[in-house]
């Protein structure tokens, strides 16, 4: 397990990237930002299915909603 400061550090270089909280600010995150440093295919599971699935998937994210 590691920790980072910030969801930029912890996003670099990542095989997927986990939502387990309906937290807002989620939502307002650079995806695309976000997009262009994680491991490609980009994986996000949203587990609380907070994001906008098209936007998501727009960008190039393979989007797994999982929540309710």
């Amino acid at each position: 397990l590691s920790y980072f400061s910030s969801h930029i550090d912890a996003c670099k270089e990542s095989s997927a990237i986990a939502i387990i909280t309906e937290w807002d600010e989620f939502k307002d995150y650079n995806w695309e930002q976000i997009y262009n440093m994680v491991l490609k295919p980009a994986k996000v599971f949203d587990g609380r299915n907070i994001l906008n699935k098209k936007q998501i998937e727009d960008i190039g994210f393979e989007l797994y909603a999982l929540g309710n």
